[in-house]
């Protein structure tokens, strides 16, 4: 360093909130130097000296000018090892400050010349705090004019004003909401020595902004949102209401991650995606002083994603998977996805969509509740609590066991039976795998108890054709999965329980088809003129008979019944049997029936 100079003889007023570089730049025109770098030249400071900030060079220029103890001081950025800067009772790095950038107020400055045109207009200290991008005064966004101004003149703040653009002065500036204030109203007074909570003052500088600006950018904008793509307004935006979580402590910050996490479906996509540009720009922060807002995002995606085991987490692996998907959890406990989701259904953990088979997850599954689950399994089920299941009285549940499809254990100390806990969960897989995706009437479908009863058939017969995938049996979405729930299609339980119409009638429609009563069936089987056949019926002490096609068409062929020949002719049964008793025509006599059956060749002989 060169020797130092007398003090110079002429000032300024100075203000409570002036940069000492603007101060000195004023104090430099009013001795008559053309600018600072000539100023600086005669008090004998290099420029590179005042570039980085020296401290030595700072003092040096500040006794040149005759403010060696002037308040200004502490507020102009300092730099010491680490390439950090001291400003005020904050600690900065470049990024946080914007030394070479002149950013302005037009409205302070135009109230600065009408003061003094020419010594008036002074650099406020917040101006140069990159984060901050407002004027707390008139409540308009700063107007960086450093393009206009040239390199020499970025520190020289009134030879910048002098020599700016004066069009940039001719619009007004853009208005912004004066509420959105609070990461800017935090960092000046950080700046200033304010303190506020422990969480905000434990951790540095740079961290609070951005972070703030970060997490805002993710609640306002989304995951795919990038820093880099939003303007001042924005940025200001968006670190205003990420610093209003912030501000509240770790709790609060937990509260807007699971908000976001819960915006959309569980499944739709993992913490990577769901926090996208958030969790990018914090995973790639090198920096150790935002360790603690990694150590609650990791501990947060921990504690609610299903993370593997061995996976990095913003730096350190994940020790072990606190979280899991239906098909991570089921291979954990060894249980199938559907009886799993159904678990969880009724802990709240999933719900049952329409079309699934399997229910949706509401929440990924916490181990202690997969843990819960697999030691409820081992145990049985009582028979009340197999009755509160399937929503049935305990004689249908014990012909449930009787017919095999639930598995018991006796336990002949106390004389009661125990449902093993698998099987039943089998059997509610087997019969509520289909969900009815509309309403259902009554002319197509019927309830489980009502089909067994129209048709003649028991409950285990039904549970057996669903059991062996011959019969769908469907419930409402909205349905609690009980018995009573299930519906039955009548025309697909109709094909299995009648016989096709190429094949064989049954009774009734047999009895119909050769105008006789049901009885008369019966004797014409006893009698060999019809061939009767049946169909098994599973868990019933009868089958369905059917009479064939073949013999059918055959006895048409030899015989009339009374009722069908009047038919024919269109005459009533009774008079028309006298009409041909009267010409010798009688009833058959080798068939015993209660019915009156002719032969067709007595009719043929009679005409010959």
């Amino acid at each position: 360093m060169t020797d130092i100079k007398p003090p110079s003889p002429l000032s300024v007023p100075s203000h409570d909130d002036e940069t000492f570089m603007s101060l000195v730049s004023r104090i430099a025109v009013r001795n008559g130097a053309a600018d600072l770098s000539d100023f600086r030249k005669d008090i004998g400071v290099r420029q590179e000296d005042m570039l980085r900030a020296d401290p030595e060079a700072l003092a040096e220029l500040a006794l040149g000018a005759g403010i060696h103890d002037h308040p200004s001081l502490r507020r102009t950025p300092v730099a010491f090892d680490g390439g950090r800067f001291a400003y005020g009772k904050a600690i900065l790095t470049s990024r946080d400050l914007a030394r070479f950038r002149v950013r302005i107020c037009q409205k302070c400055i135009n109230g600065d010349r009408r003061r003094d045109s020419v010594l008036g207009p002074y650099q406020r200290f917040e101006w140069l705090l990159a984060d901050v991008h407002t004027c707390h005064e008139h409540n308009c966004l700063l107007i960086d004019v450093t393009d206009t101004v040239g390199s020499c003149g970025r520190l020289d703040f009134h030879f910048a004003i002098q020599n700016a653009d004066l069009r940039a002065f001719s619009r007004l500036g853009d208005r912004v909401t004066p509420q959105h204030r609070g990461l800017e109203n935090y960092l000046i007074g950080r700046v200033r020595g304010a303190r506020t909570s422990a969480f905000l003052d434990g951790m540095e500088y740079r961290v609070i902004a951005a972070t703030s600006t970060a997490l805002g950018c993710l609640i306002q904008s989304g995951p795919k949102a990038k820093l880099d793509d939003l303007s001042e307004r924005e940025l200001r935006s968006a670190g205003h209401y990420g610093f209003q979580i912030l501000s509240e402590g770790p709790a609060s910050f937990r509260g807007a991650l699971e908000r976001i996490r819960m915006s959309k479906p569980v499944a739709a996509a993992k913490h990577r995606k769901r926090f996208g540009g958030f969790f990018d720009w914090l995973r790639n922060k090198e920096d150790p002083a935002f360790n603690p807002i990694k150590d609650i995002v990791r501990e947060y995606i921990l504690d609610t994603f299903p993370v593997p085991e061995g996976m990095e987490v913003l730096g350190v692996e994940c020790g072990e998977q606190r979280r899991h998907t239906l098909a991570t959890g089921a291979r954990m406990i060894d249980m199938n996805r559907a009886r799993l989701g159904h678990r969880l259904v009724e802990r709240g953990l999933a719900s049952v969509k329409p079309g699934r088979p399997i229910p949706v997850l509401l929440d990924y599954i916490p181990v202690d509740v997969l843990e819960q689950i697999k030691k409820d399994e081992a145990t049985d089920y009582d028979l009340d609590e197999v009755c509160e299941l399937f929503g049935v009285h305990r004689n249908i549940a014990g012909r449930l066991a009787r017919a095999g499809f639930l598995g018991t254990r006796s336990f002949e100390d106390t004389g009661t039976y125990r449902f093993e806990r698998d099987d039943v969960w089998k059997l509610k897989h087997r019969l509520f795998g289909t969900v009815a995706m509309r309403s259902l009437g009554t002319d197509t479908h019927l309830p489980l108890f009502d089909a067994a009863r129209q048709f003649r058939l028991p409950i285990e017969a039904l549970i057996h054709y669903c059991c062996n995938e011959t019969l769908k049996l469907k419930h409402p979405p909205s349905s609690r999965r009980l018995l009573t729930d299930l519906l039955v299609p009548i025309d697909e339980l109709k094909r299995h329980i009648e016989p096709k119409r190429s094949e064989g009638l049954l009774h009734k429609d047999a009895a119909k088809t050769l105008h006789v009563d049901r009885k008369t069936i019966s004797e014409l089987v006893a009698a060999g003129k019809l061939v009767e056949k049946s169909i098994h019926i599973p868990y019933a002490d009868h089958s369905i008979r059917y009479i064939t096609v073949e013999s059918l068409r055959a006895f048409c062929a030899d015989y009339f019944s009374l009722a069908n020949l009047a038919l024919s002719v269109d005459r009533e049964p009774g008079p028309y049997a006298q009409y041909l008793a009267a010409r010798g025509i009688r009833p058959c006599v080798d068939i015993a029936s209660s019915s009156r059956i002719y032969k067709r060749s007595d009719f043929r002989r009679k005409k010959d």
